[in-house]
């Protein structure tokens, strides 16, 4: 099946379909974020991102070049929004309470903690927005650090069901923050 055949298909419901684009350049797309970063992990979830832009745009897709020219392109757009743009605060990881890490903060300003406190609280509240499967695929990944192996386990779902529940929740909790004031990395 050609990528254009796939993409056809995809538009037209097929999800094995375009788990067949995903498995043919996959490693191509870890491989040229990896450049960008210099982070593996960075690179796997930015190539994730770029299928799921790719995946939510299948019903418009038009062949009108080389389908790797356009997944390129995504990409290419994608670390130039993602790796090169000026962030706020660096929001790594979800901690084992309810939300996600906050970064240091230096010294002991009372302003600064009360800041951090305030995110925290909005970042709890926006984790609340995802629904149930999302959360708990959120948190298994990043406070428990479990494998997409081990939540499929864990949740009963594929490792690939795992993989594209991570990337909504990823997106939807982004999106919240972001109308919340909050940019940045988010899961690093």
């Amino acid at each position: 099946m050609s990528d254009f055949d796939a993409m056809a298909a995809a538009a037209r419901g097929d999800r094995s379909a375009f788990d067949v684009i995903v498995k043919r350049h996959q490693s191509a797309l870890i491989n040229y974020f990896f450049r960008y970063s210099g982070n593996l992990d960075t690179a796997a979830e930015l190539a994730q991102e770029v299928f799921l832009k790719v995946y939510k745009a299948r019903e418009r897709y038009k062949p009108e070049a080389k389908f790797t020219t356009y997944l390129f392109r995504v990409a290419h757009n994608l670390a130039i929004n993602e790796l090169f743009a000026k962030k706020k605060p660096d929001i790594r990881s979800i901690d084992s309470e309810n939300g996600i890490d906050l970064p240091d903060h230096e010294g002991n300003n009372p302003e600064t903690g009360t800041m951090a406190v305030e995110t925290s609280q909005t970042i709890k509240e926006a984790l609340l927005k995802l629904n149930p499967a999302e959360r708990s695929a959120i948190v298994l990944k990043y406070t428990q650090g479990m494998s997409y192996a081990e939540i499929s386990k864990t949740i009963g779902r594929s490792t690939a069901g795992v993989e594209s529940l991570l990337i909504r929740a990823k997106t939807k909790l982004k999106n919240e923050l972001k109308k919340r004031g909050i940019t940045g990395e988010m899961f690093g």
